[in-house]
């Protein structure tokens, strides 16, 4: 059997890997980074042409 020792969390500096499939990825992606923000500016770039 196997034995977890439990230990008090701590915060580090690792990114998150986060992947996005289907429809809403932009309002997800958008309201995750209102998340990690913590209420700092929040900027969206857009790279694809608008469609016609």
């Amino acid at each position: 059997m196997t034995t977890f020792a439990f230990a008090p969390a701590a915060r580090e500096t690792a990114k998150a890997w986060i992947a996005h499939q289907g429809p809403g990825k932009t309002k997800t992606a958008l309201r995750i980074a209102e998340g990690l923000g913590k209420g700092d500016l929040l900027a969206r770039v857009g790279t694809r042409p608008r469609r016609p």
